[in-house]
C-alpha cells in the first residue's frame, strides 16, 4: 500500500515529535451559551479563513445559529423533573442488572488482550462507571437517585475533560466517570460480555444464580444502551466517548438481533452521524494542538468505524456510509495500549522501533494489528462494493482487475505472523484472528471474481476456486474440535456470511458439471460435494431455535440438500413454484446496451434455476441475485424465445 494523504489510506507515522498542551479551566464545565462545543457547524457566522489559510485558528462557537425561520440562540438543555426521574429509573435498572449478574462481572477484562473489549477509552469508561455504579448501592433512595441523575445530566451536557498528557487520563476519567456516554459503554460492555461468554460455555444457559436467561439479560442491557443513547441525543453530547459507545453498542446489536436488523441499521446511522459531526472524515489529527495519545486513540476509533461500515455494507448489499472518496483514513500504529498511554518518551521510542509502514518488528499480534490489516482489506472491499452495488460503469473489467491487483499487493505487504497457516494449531483468540483475516481477504477476492467472471467467457475457474477455499476454510472448526468449542458463535456467523454465498456458487457449478459430464474440469468435484455435505450438517446442528440465524440456516439446509440431491441423482432440481422474471440487459453510462457474455452453465441448468422460485429467492437472500456473473448465465426472455 502506498502512503497517501487525502482522501485515502495513510500509513505514515511521522507525527509531531513533541506533545502539545491544551488549556483546561474546569473538570466539569457546565454548558452555557459561552462554552465551546464539540463540533462547529458552518453557517453565515463561520469564519472561512481556515479553508484558505490552514494556520488560521478555529474560532470557538460563541454565536447564535441561522435557521430558515430566523436566528436561534444556543440554549443549554435543561432536563425537567420527568426526564430526571427517567434517568434515576435507568440507573436503578442498571444496578439490578449488575446485581443479578454478580461475580462474573468482577473478573471482566477490558484490556489490550481482549479482541472486542479493548482500548484506553473503553477500559477507563468501564472501570470508572462500574466502580461508581456499585457505590450507588449504598443509598438507592428516590431522592438520592434523582440527585445522581441530575448530576449525570449536568456532566454529560459539557464535553469531557481530556487531559493533555496520558498519565492524567485515568484519574480524570474516574473523576467524571458517570456520564451517559460512559454509562452506555458500561451497559454495552456487559452485553458483549454476556454474548462472548456464551461461546466459552458452549451454550446460552444462565448461571445458576441468575433469575433470567442469558438472552433476557442481553436484551435488558441493550434497552439500557438505547436509553443512554436517547439521553445523549437530548443533550447533544457528541464527543469521543459517544463514538466509542455507539461503536460498541453497534457490535452488541449485531449479536442480539443480527447484522441485517433495523436496530443495527439505525445504530450505524447514529454512529456515522457522530463520526462526521466530530469531523473525523478529515482524519484523526486535523487539529495540530491535539495530544499525541488522543490522535492515536482516534485513529483506532476511526478504523473501527470503517470496519463496521464495510462489513455491514458487504453483507446487506447497501452503500457504504463512510466513503473513501471523502474520508482521510490514518493507519493506527502497531503499538500496545500501554505504550500509547504511557510516558511520551516511551511512546516516541516505541514508534521509532516500528518499520516504515507502522508494523511492529517483534512478530506480536495485537488487536490494533488486526485493525490495521482489516483496514487495508476494507478499503479495497469498498472499491469492490462500488462496482458490485453501484451504478453500471463502462470500464468495469478494468476497475475490477485493478482492485484485484491492489488486493493481492496489500495482502502481500501484511506481516507473515498475521497470516493464517492451516497446519498451525488455532487455540488462542489471537491465532483465531489470522483465520478471520484470511476469510476477509478471500471474500473480497470472491466479490471481485464475481465481477470479472462475465468477461472471461466460459472460464469461471478463479471464482470457483476462491469460493471453494472460503467454504473449506469456514468449515475448519469442524475438523478442529477445540476451535469449534472456543468460537462456536463466530463459526455460525462465518457460515451465514461467508460460506453460504460461496456454497451457492459451488452448487451451481456442480449442476453445470452434472449436465455437461463430457467437459474436462479442473475443479475438485468430490471435495466440493463433501464440503457442502458438512455445511448442511452444520446448518442443522450449530444453531438453536429462537436465535437470529436459525431461520436462514434452516433455509440453507433445505436448499443445499435439495440441490445436492439433484446433483448426485443427475437431475435438475424440481421447481416448487412457477417463476417468471424478466432480466434486462446491462446498460452503460450513456444508455447503450453492453454485450452479454456466454453462459457457462448451459440452458438446462439456467432454465432449471430461473424457474425455481425458491432457488432465486435464496440467491437473493445471500446477495447473489443481480450480480454480473449471475446475470450473464441467466438468459433473457428475448434470448429464451429465440431458442
Amino acid at each position: 500500500m502506498a502512503k497517501q494523504s487525502t482522501p485515502g489510506l495513510s500509513t505514515s507515522h511521522s507525527d509531531s515529535n513533541t506533545p502539545h498542551q491544551q488549556d483546561v479551566t474546569a473538570t466539569f464545565p457546565i454548558a452555557s451559551p459561552e462554552s465551546s462545543q464539540a463540533y462547529e457547524p458552518i453557517n453565515m457566522n463561520k469564519s472561512l479563513m481556515c479553508f484558505v489559510d490552514p494556520d488560521t485558528p478555529q474560532v470557538q462557537r460563541t454565536y447564535t445559529s441561522l435557521t430558515r425561520t430566523g436566528v436561534a440562540p444556543y440554549q443549554a438543555p435543561m432536563p425537567d423533573q420527568h426526564i430526571l426521574s427517567d434517568g434515576a429509573k435507568l440507573l436503578n435498572d442498571i444496578l439490578e442488572l449488575i446485581i443479578e449478574i454478580g461475580e462474573p462481572l468482577e473478573n471482566l477484562s477490558v484490556l489490550d488482550e481482549n479482541l472486542y473489549l479493548h482500548g484506553p477509552f473503553l477500559e477507563a469508561a468501564w472501570h470508572g462507571a462500574y466502580k461508581s455504579m456499585k457505590d450507588l448501592l449504598k443509598n438507592r433512595s428516590t431522592n438520592n437517585m434523582e440527585s445522581i441523575s441530575a448530576a449525570v445530566f449536568a456532566r454529560t451536557s459539557s464535553p469531557p475533560f481530556l487531559p493533555p498528557v496520558p498519565g492524567e487520563f485515568r484519574p480524570a476519567m474516574f473523576a467524571q466517570s458517570l456520564r451517559w456516554e460512559t454509562i452506555g459503554i458500561l451497559c454495552a460492555t456487559i452485553g458483549v460480555f454476556l454474548g462472548e461468554e456464551k461461546d466459552e460455555l458452549f451454550g446460552i444457559d444462565a448461571h445458576q444464580t441468575w433469575r433470567s436467561d442469558r438472552q433476557t439479560l442481553m436484551q435488558r442491557a441493550f434497552r439500557a444502551c438505547i436509553q443512554c443513547e436517547s439521553f445523549c441525543n437530548y443533550l447533544g453530547a457528541v464527543n469521543d466517548f459517544t463514538l466509542w459507545f455507539l461503536l460498541l453498542t453497534l457490535l452488541f446489536a449485531t449479536w442480539c438481533f443480527g447484522d441485517d436488523s433495523y436496530h443495527v441499521l439505525r445504530l450505524e446511522g447514529s454512529m456515522t452521524s457522530v463520526f462526521l459531526a466530530l469531523g473525523f472524515h478529515r482524519g484523526a489529527q486535523s487539529d495540530p494542538s491535539m495530544p499525541l495519545y488522543l490522535a492515536e486513540i482516534r485513529k483506532r476509533s476511526i478504523a473501527w468505524a470503517h470496519d463496521h461500515d464495510k462489513v455491514l455494507s458487504s453483507f446487506m448489499s447497501r452503500p457504504v456510509r463512510l466513503s473513501r472518496h471523502f474520508c482521510v483514513v490514518d493507519m493506527p500504529l502497531d503499538l500496545p495500549d500501554t505504550v500509547v498511554m504511557g510516558p511520551i518518551e516511551e511512546f516516541m521510542k516505541a514508534r521509532e522501533s516500528l518499520d516504515e509502514n507502522g508494523w511492529n518488528k517483534d512478530g506480536v499480534m495485537r488487536p490494533v494489528s488486526r485493525q490495521r490489516a482489516q483496514l487495508m482489506i476494507y478499503m479495497i472491499r469498498e472499491e469492490a462494493l462500488e462496482l458490485k452495488i453501484g451504478p453500471t460503469v463502462l470500464d468495469l473489467e478494468v476497475k475490477a482487475a485493478r482492485a484485484l491487483e491492489k488486493l493481492k499487493s496489500a495482502w502481500g505487504s501484511i506481516p507473515s505472523h498475521l497470516k493464517f497457516i492451516n497446519s498451525k494449531s488455532q487455540h488462542s483468540k489471537f491465532e483465531h484472528v489470522s483465520y478471520a483475516l484470511k476469510l476477509e481477504y478471500l471474500y473480497t477476492e470472491f466479490l471481485l471474481h464475481t465481477l470479472l467472471t462475465p468477461f472471461n467467457g466460459i472460464n469461471c475457474e478463479n471464482l470457483i476456486k476462491t469460493a471453494h477455499e472460503i467454504v473449506n476454510l469456514a468449515l475448519l472448526p469442524t475438523r478442529k474440535r477445540d476451535l469449534l468449542r472456543s468460537h462456536r458463535a463466530d463459526m455460525e456467523w462465518v457460515l451465514v456470511f461467508y460460506a453460504m454465498p460461496c456454497a451457492s456458487v459451488l452448487i451451481l457449478e456442480l449442476m453445470r458439471q452434472s449436465q455437461q459430464p463430457e467437459e474436462k474440469s479442473l475443479i475438485n468435484r468430490s471435495g466440493m460435494i463433501q464440503d457442502i455435505s458438512v455445511l448442511i450438517s452444520c446448518c442443522d446442528s450449530l444453531t438453536e431455535s429462537g436465535q437470529s440465524n436459525y431461520q436462514i440456516c434452516k433455509q440453507a439446509q433445505y436448499i443445499f440438500s435439495r440441490g445436492l440431491d439433484s446433483i448426485l441423482n443427475h437431475s435438475e432440481p424440481a421447481p416448487q413454484n412457477t417463476y417468471s422474471q424478466t432480466i434486462n440487459y446491462s446498460h452503460g453510462l450513456n444508455g447503450q446496451e453492453l454485450p452479454r457474455q456466454e453462459s457457462y452453465l448451459g440452458a438446462d441448468v439456467t432454465n432449471g434455476v430461473v424457474q425455481d422460485a425458491e432457488w432465486m429467492s435464496w440467491l437473493n437472500s445471500v446477495g447473489l441475485q443481480g450480480d454480473p456473473w449471475l446475470e450473464s448465465i441467466v438468459p433473457t426472455m428475448e434470448s429464451s424465445e429465440a431458442v
